[in-house]
Order: C-alpha cells, then sequence, then structure tokens
C-alpha cells in the first residue's frame, strides 16, 4: 500500500518515505507511528492507541512519546507550531488531517551495486565466472540467510532479512555492495567463502541464520573477511515475534549500522598489512580513519598528518580534508591540544570543504555538523548536517549519536536522550560509544536527575578514562547529591589527568546555556575544581528533579 499526501509518497510494504524522489530517513518506530496515523486518518489516536500499537503496550516516558511525534512531523515538513498535517487534539490524542490518497502498486524501485550479475535464464554457476580483482572501494556481498525453523514457509523471512541488509548496506556511501541476484547464487550451498570473496571480487561477507520457536526467533550474523576466512564480528539477536517487522527492522538497522563500523576499522588492518610504500588516496584515508576511532592524542594527530598527505596527492579530496576536521575536532574536544582556537578554525575550514568536495558523503556532513555544533554552538545549522548525512544514509548510527551530544551540549535533553538511545541501540559495540554514554549523563544533569547523571558519568569513564567531561559530570553530579567525598575524589582524577583544567576554560562549551551551565560550574565548584568564582554564585539554588521514567535511566 503506497499513501500519497501533500508533496510526500509512504509506501507501506517497502518501509519508505519520499518527498518527491528524495528519501527521508525515518527511525523505524517514527515510520511505524506515521502509518498507524494515516491508516487511522478519520479519527483522533489516543495516547493509549498509540502506547498499544508502537510500544506494544510496554511503559514508556512521556518524552519518549512526544521526541517520537515531534520526530513524526518533522519528517513530512510539520512541526508542533504549525501542525499542518499531525495535529494535537487537547487531551484527546493526535489526529493525521491531510488529504490522503491511496495506491496499491508501488513504484519505488531499490537500486543496488550489481557486479556482476547472471541473466535469470542462465544456469551458469559463479564457479564458471572468472575471478574478478577487488575494488578499491571496501566490498561487500550478503549471502542468503540459512533457515533453521525447520519450516519451509520461513525461507522468505530468512531471504528477506538478507535482501534488507543489502539494500540498506547499498545507502552506504563508502561500500559497494554486490546485488541480490549476484550473491543468492549461492542460494542452497555451502560454498567456501575465500573462492565467493574471488568470484565476487569483494573483501567481506556477510552470512547469518533465522531460527523460529514458537512466539520467539533468533536470528545470527556473521561478517567475515573473504580473503583471510577471519570472523571480524558477530552478533545474535533473540525477540518476541510479537511484530515480525518491527523486530526485522530492529535487526536490520543495527547489523548495518554495526557492519558499518567494524568495515571502517579493519579496513585500516588491511592497510597496514599491505604495507607504507605508495599508498593510494583511498588506502591513506582507510588507515587515517583507523586512527580516528583510537582517540589517543597521538593517533589523532597522526590523522591530521594522513589527512594532508592525501591533500598534497590531491587538494580536493573530501577523504583528506575529513581526517583533518575530524582529527583537529577531536583534539579540541578531548582537551588534547594547548592551542584550542587555532585548531577550531582549522577543523572548521576542513570540514566546509569536506562537504564543499563531496556533499553526498555521509562522513562529510557529519564533520561538518560536529564542528558547527559542539565547537562552535551553531546548533541549527549542526542539525541540517546531521539530517542530511542521515538521507544519505538512514542506519548512520554516528548521525544520531553527534544528533544526541550536540543537544545535550545545547541543553536540549528530551531530544538528546532520544536520539542517544537509538545510536546505542543501531550500534551498542561502537569504539566511540563513551561519547554516548556522556550525552546521557549530561542530559539527566540538566534535567537535575543527579542520580541517573552520575551513574551514566561512571559508565563514561569505565569506558574511556581520559575522556575529560565524564570525570567532570561524575564530579559535579556527586556535588549535587552531597557526596562531598566523592566528588573531590573524582575532582582530584580530573586533574591529574588534565593538569591545566579549569572551570572557566572548559576544552569546548558542553553546556552552551548560561543558567545551566553555572548549575555545572557551582559542581565543579563543590568538587575542589580550579576556577574564577562569580559573585553570584551563592545564589544558585540546586533542586534535583525526581527521575523520569526511560529506557535509559538505568545504565547497567
Amino acid at each position: 500500500m503506497v499513501f500519497m499526501f501533500s508533496d510526500y509518497t509512504l509506501d507501506v510494504d517497502r518501509r519508505e518515505l519520499r518527498r518527491g524522489s528524495e528519501p527521508v530517513p525515518v527511525e523505524p518506530q517514527v515510520f511505524d507511528l506515521l502509518i498507524l496515523l494515516i491508516q487511522n486518518r478519520d479519527r483522533v489516536v489516543s495516547k493509549d492507541d498509540l502506547i498499544a500499537s508502537i510500544w506494544g503496550g510496554r511503559i514508556v516516558s512521556e518524552s519518549a512519546l512526544t521526541s517520537r511525534i515531534n520526530a513524526a512531523r518533522k519528517a513530512v515538513g510539520d512541526s508542533g507550531e504549525h501542525q499542518r498535517l499531525i495535529r494535537t487534539i487537547s487531551r484527546k490524542g493526535i489526529r493525521f488531517v491531510a488529504e490522503v490518497s491511496e495506491s496499491a502498486d508501488s513504484s519505488a524501485k531499490v537500486v543496488t551495486a550489481d557486479r556482476p550479475s547472471l541473466p535469470p535464464s542462465s544456469s551458469a554457476s559463479p564457479a564458471e565466472n572468472k575471478s574478478l580483482p577487488p575494488l578499491d572501494k571496501p566490498s561487500v556481498a550478503v549471502m542468503p540467510f540459512g533457515n533453521l525453523s525447520g519450516d519451509p514457509a520461513w525461507e522468505y523471512f530468512a531471504e528477506g532479512i538478507a535482501e534488507d541488509i543489502i539494500t540498506e548496506l547499498s545507502r552506504v556511501s563508502a561500500l559497494f555492495v554486490i546485488a541480490r541476484n549476484s550473491s543468492f547464487t549461492y542460494r542452497g550451498r555451502s560454498p567456501d567463502l575465500r573462492q565467493v570473496g574471488r568470484e565476487l571480487g569483494v573483501r567481506y561477507i556477510v552470512e547469518g541464520t533465522v531460527r523460529r520457536r514458537g512466539d520467539r526467533i533468533r536470528i545470527t550474523s556473521n561478517l567475515i573477511e573473504a580473503e583471510t576466512g577471519k570472523n571480524l564480528w558477530a552478533e545474535k539477536y533473540d525477540r518476541e515475534l510479537a511484530d515480525i517487522f518491527i523486530v526485522q527492522d530492529e535487526i536490520i538497522a543495527g547489523l548495518v549500522a554495526s557492519m558499518q563500523t567494524q568495515v571502517v576499522l579493519n579496513e585500516g588492518l588491511v592497510v597496514e598489512r599491505q604495507g607504507r610504500p605508495d599508498l593510494p588516496v583511498w588506502d591513506l584515508a582507510k588507515r587515517g580513519l583507523k586512527e580516528i576511532y583510537e582517540l589517543t592524542r597521538e593517533s589523532l594527530e597522526r590523522a591530521i598528518a594522513i589527512g594532508y598527505e592525501i591533500l598534497s596527492l590531491d587538494r580536493r579530496s573530501s577523504k583528506g580534508h575529513q581526517l583533518v576536521a575530524l582529527g583537529a575536532y577531536h583534539l579540541v574536544l578531548m582537551g588534547f591540544t594547548d592551542s584550542p582556537d587555532k585548531l577550531r578554525d582549522e577543523a572548521f575550514r576542513a570540514a566546509r570543504e569536506a562537504a564543499r568536495y563531496d556533499p553526498k558523503d555521509e562522513y562529510s556532513q557529519w564533520a561538518l555538523g560536529m564542528v558547527l555544533g559542539s565547537l562552535l554552538g551553531r546548533y541549527e545549522e549542526a542539525v541540517s548536517s546531521f539530517i542530511e548525512a542521515l538521507r544519505i544514509n538512514p542506519n548512520f548510527s554516528l548521525g544520531f549519536a553527534s544528533l544526541g551530544s550536540i543537544s545535550a551540549y545545547a541543553c536540549r535533553p528530551d531530544e538528546a536522550i532520544a536520539n542517544t538511545e537509538i545510536a546505542i541501540r543501531l550500534n551498542p559495540r561502537d569504539p566511540s560509544v563513551f561519547f554516548r554514554y556522556s550525552a546521557l549523563s549530561l542530559a539527566y544533569f540538566i534535567e537535575r536527575d543527579f542520580v541517573t547523571a552520575r551513574d551514566w558519568a561512571q559508565k563514561t569513564i569505565s569506558s574511556k578514562s581520559e575522556w575529560w567531561l565524564g570525570h567532570a559530570l561524575l564530579a559535579a553530579s556527586r556535588a549535587h547529591l552531597q557526596d562531598t567525598e566523592g566528588a573531590r575524589e573524582a575532582g582530584a582524577e580530573l586533574t591529574r589527568l588534565f593538569p591545566k583544567f579549569s572551570i572557566d576554560a572548559l576544552p569546548f562549551p558542553a553546556v552552551q546555556d548560561p543558567s545551566h551551565l553555572e548549575v555545572f560550574r557551582a559542581g565543579l565548584r563543590k568538587a575542589g575544581l580550579p576556577g574564577f568564582r562569580p559573585r553570584l554564585a551563592a545564589s544558585v539554588i540546586m533542586r534535583e528533579r525526581p527521575p523520569r521514567r526511560s529506557s535509559s535511566r538505568d545504565p547497567r
């Protein structure tokens, strides 16, 4: 079924929302919310209806409900202020009020890379094709998932999982993805994966299984380096089969986001194995991204050097500018530099150049958004860059993650928590997940839920001890909980790691609203950290708010 309204098309079967011919990135729950509202547009949909249909009757916070409604409005070009399409009916619920036309046919077509493909009538096997040289671009083939359910009727679901992974991976601009009609020619066999890699000319292979038992489903997936046969990543999902399509969407999104990260990390190792001499630009870029993920002072400085080496070969290379921007940005963000102003300017210049030379690369938009939002405090411009990154790649977990972080810095806790929770769900094993934890800690700190803020801060520094913001949030949260000894202990550890730390000269403006910033500073002062003490500090009253109900409330 396809619904058409305003200049949007919502394809239920393909689970796609488009504005004109352009796809609009939509989180699975938000997509389901739009379907519910459009299908029931002849009536008001109550809060209880939403919770029953979208969350399966589970308890959800008011902020989670509000954030999904706001996200649905934003996806279709609406807002809470205008309510042209989605209208709130006071004390009753919400209703979709736009004119809608329906069609049973879908004209949308998914385009994936196809190299090579056999004609449908061909009886040739892949083994009869000549081996293809691997591409410079990381290349992936997704094999048909095995059905372990003992019921042939479930073959469609197993194949559907693999097909959707192909579709979503194809949206990642940095990857070359073999189309279904090539990889699915191996269906029903157990080929040697190294041979598959040679025949399809790919570096990575995804394989998995699906098993159904009663009302539960288990899906496993593996990412394998074809040349070595090494298993780089594996994940298992064990879920209730309450709604098969929601489960499928959640699993696909998580698999794609995690795979993208693992491919980036492994590409750097591949380059290292090949040796250093005469590396082409793409291989230099892969090594540079691996250095970014290390997130140490030395690795970030090496990433910048690699970026400039790329630019010496090709001054228009977006990858070169990305590495310079990301390296300089993280050096400032993490307090690893004595020249923050210089590096801030360098990061901004490089990020703008990356987006100028390749605006359709999600990493370019992501880098620009981070610099704008975190280092320059230009929140709305940053959001636009992140939205563009997610339009390019709807499963780009770093896009959701950075939306969460800059929303926390801009003191918008509801948006921070909602987007950060999506990022963690998409990619819980991301090496930079400690940024997600600190975003949650800061969001709850802004809400004066100092207990939850403290717990997420503790989890932050357990994941990355060199992240100053985690230590600062732990110290400030403990201080506002009247845990003076714990606050001073956290403050002492912060100054041990960052001897030049000062309350009035933070590495970057982590709290951009003056009133919330003063609460943060007051906590740091109580923890014994050095800095200027404003005259009005004594008049600041700290009141701990009751904790909200949210899936991120308990970080354990």
